[in-house]
C-alpha cells in the first residue's frame, strides 16, 4: 500500500527469548524512545534514530540510494532496518520473564513486573545529574594511576554505575546471563548514555504463603502517581507511587481467575481489568485527602446484549497464560476490549472485538455499542494512535458522533488491522510480520509508526511515511456524554466488504504453528 511499509527487525533483542511487550515514551515527542521487555528477565531501552541527521547527503546520493533500495529484497531491507534503532541502555532487576513494562504518562518513571512476583519502578536520571555524575567518576580515575587504570576500569566502573541504579541498596535478583550483545558492560564513561534510577522494589503478594506470583497485566494513572496490576491468585491492586511506607492503597478481588489485563481511564474516573473468567470488571476510585482509598465495582460484564433481550458470553476462553490488552482511546470516551465473541444468525461462534462506550460504562450497563466482527483469529491486543484527528470533510459526525476521528490498531494471531472511528472502517491489513503470536504493539506519539512484538523473539515496524491519517484535531472536548442509546450493533464486515481493505504481506515462507 502506498505511503505504509511493513517489516521485522532482524535482531535478537532479548537473546531470542519472546518479547511480551514494548511500549513508546509519548511524553518525550520527538525521541521515537521505546522499551521492550521478555524471556531474557530484562528491560531494555531504545530509540528510532532521526532520518533528519542523516539527510546531509546530496541529491546523487539519495538517487542511487532509491535504486539501490528498490531492488533490494524484503529480507535485506528487514536485515538493514536495525540500522535505524539505537541502544540505549538495560534495566536490570528481575529474576524471571517481564511479563509487562511501561512508561509512565509523565515519561519520567517505567514501571516492570514479572513471573518473580516483583514490582520495580525507575526514575529517569535526568541528562544534567547524569552528566555531573560522569565528571565525578571521571575525576575519581583520573587520581588513578595511568598503569592501573585499564585494570581498575573494568569492575570499577561498573560497581560505581550499579550503586548510581540502586541508591537504596534494595536486594534485586538478577537473572543468569544470556551473553546478550546488548549487555551493558560501561568499559568506558562515554558508554553510559542514559541511566534509570530503583525507586520501588516490592514483591506484590506475600511470598511466605506460598502464593502464585506471575503478574501479567499493569497500567499507570494519567497523573503517573498510581498503578494498577493483575496477577496470577485473581486479585487487582492499586500502588501509590509515592508512598514508601504503605505502597498499596486497594486490594480487590472480583474475579474468578487469572486477572490478564488492566487498563486505567486516560480521564481518570474508572479502571476495568479482565480475566481468564471471561469477564470485565468496572471500578471508580473513592478519594479521601486526594489519595485513593477504594474502588467501587460499578459492573462485573461477563454477558452482553448483542441481540435486544438476550443475554449471551460476550468474550472467549483461552488459556491462563495469554495476555488480554484492552485500551482507551486517547479521548477517554471508548473502550475496546480483546477476545471477543459473538454468534452469527446460523448460531456459529465468531471472533471479534467490542466497544464500548464511557457513559455506558459508568451506568453499569452491559451492552457494547459496536463490533468489529469476522476475524479469522482472536483478537489479542488493541493500541490506540494517541492523536485525534479532523473529520474527512465529506462525512459528518460519524459513528460516535464526535467532531474528529480516531485510528487504532487490533492485532490477532498473525494480522494487524487498522481501523477510523468515524465509519469503523478497515483501512488497511498488515499481514504475516510474525513466525509466531504477536503478545504487544504500541504507537509513536506522532502517530506515524507501531512497533509489535512476538512470541518469536522479534520485533516489527509498521511505517507510515506518507500515509496521512488526516490533519490534527487540536479542539479536544474532555467532558462526559451522556449515556449512548444503541439498539443497533454497528459492525464492519471485513470479509463480505466488496470494498476489501488493503493488504500488506510481507512474508512468503510457511508459517510455523
Amino acid at each position: 500500500m502506498s505511503g505504509v511499509e511493513a517489516y521485522p527487525i532482524l535482531s535478537y533483542w532479548h537473546s531470542t527469548k519472546p518479547i511480551y511487550s514494548c511500549d513508546f515514551n509519548h511524553k518525550e515527542r520527538k525521541s521515537n524512545k521505546f522499551l521492550t521487555c521478555g524471556g531474557d528477565s530484562r528491560i531494555k531501552i531504545w530509540k528510532f534514530k532521526d532520518t533528519d541527521e542523516d539527510s546531509g547527503e546530496d541529491a546523487s546520493v539519495s538517487a542511487t540510494d532509491d535504486i539501490t533500495n528498490s531492488i533490494k529484497t524484503h529480507f535485506q531491507k528487514a536485515k538493514d532496518r536495525i540500522n535505524d534503532v539505537e541502544y540505549i541502555t538495560t534495566l536490570n532487576g528481575f529474576s524471571k520473564p517481564v511479563n509487562v513494562a511501561k512508561f509512565s504518562p509523565c515519561g519520567k518513571y517505567i514501571a516492570g513486573c514479572g513471573d518473580d512476583g516483583y514490582i520495580i519502578i525507575w526514575e529517569k536520571i535526568e541528562d544534567s545529574s547524569l552528566e555531573q555524575y560522569k565528571n565525578d567518576l571521571m575525576e575519581k580515575y583520573i587520581k588513578i594511576h595511568k598503569e592501573q587504570q585499564g585494570f581498575f576500569m573494568q569492575g570499577q566502573l561498573k560497581n560505581d554505575v550499579d550503586k548510581i541504579i540502586n541508591p537504596y541498596n534494595f536486594p534485586i535478583k538478577i537473572a543468569e546471563n544470556f551473553n546478550d550483545e546488548y549487555e551493558d558492560e560501561y568499559e568506558n564513561i562515554d558508554d553510559i548514555k542514559q541511566l534509570y534510577k530503583i525507586i520501588k522494589y516490592f514483591p506484590v503478594t506475600n511470598l511466605s504463603a506460598n502464593e502464585q506470583l506471575e503478574i501479567y497485566s499493569l497500567d499507570w494513572s494519567p497523573d503517573s502517581q498510581y498503578l494498577v496490576i493483575g496477577y496470577m491468585n485473581t486479585y487487582i491492586k492499586v500502588i501509590d507511587v509515592n508512598d514508601s511506607q504503605q505502597p498499596y492503597c486497594v486490594v480487590k478481588k472480583n474475579h474468578n481467575d487469572v486477572v490478564q489485563g488492566c487498563v486505567w481511564d486516560p480521564k481518570n474516573e474508572l479502571i476495568i481489568s479482565m480475566g481468564a473468567d471471561r469477564a470485565i470488571c468496572i471500578y471508580k476510585p473513592k478519594y479521601t485527602n486526594n489519595k485513593i482509598t477504594d474502588l467501587k465495582l460499578i459492573n462485573r460484564i461477563v454477558k452482553g446484549e448483542l441481540t435486544p433481550g438476550k443475554q449471551e458470553n460476550i468474550f472467549a476462553q483461552v488459556d491462563f497464560n495469554f495476555f488480554r490488552k484492552l485500551q482507551f482511546s486517547p479521548d477517554g470516551l471508548l473502550l475496546v476490549v480483546p477476545y471477543g465473541i459473538y454468534k452469527n444468525p446460523n448460531g456459529d461462534e465468531l471472533n471479534c472485538c467490542h466497544i464500548f462506550h464511557r457513559a455506558n460504562l459508568l451506568r453499569g450497563l452491559n451492552k457494547p455499542v459496536a463490533i468489529i466482527p469476522n476475524l479469522k483469529k482472536r483478537c489479542l491486543c488493541v493500541s490506540f494512535n494517541p492523536n485525534l484527528y479532523k473529520n474527512d470533510e465529506e462525512s459528518t459526525n460519524g459513528v460516535f458522533g464526535l467532531d474528529y476521528k480516531m485510528i487504532f490498531a487490533i492485532a490477532t494471531d498473525d494480522e494487524i488491522m487498522i481501523y477510523d472511528t468515524n465509519r469503523l472502517e478497515c483501512l488497511m491489513i498488515i499481514k504475516n510480520l510474525h513466525y509466531y503470536p504477536i503478545y504487544s504493539m504500541s504507537w509513536n506519539s506522532a502517530g506515524n509508526k507501531i512497533i509489535i512484538s512476538s512470541k518469536d523473539g522479534f520485533l516489527s515496524t509498521v511505517d507510515f511515511k506518507s500515509y496521512n491519517f488526516g490533519d490534527y484535531y487540536k479542539d479536544i472536548n474532555m467532558e462526559p456524554l451522556a449515556h449512548v442509546e444503541s439498539n443497533k450493533i454497528v459492525v464492519d464486515d471485513v470479509v463480505n466488504d466488496p470494498t476489501e481493505p488493503k493488504t500488506i504481506n510481507v512474508l512468503q515462507i510457511r508459517k510455523k504453528r
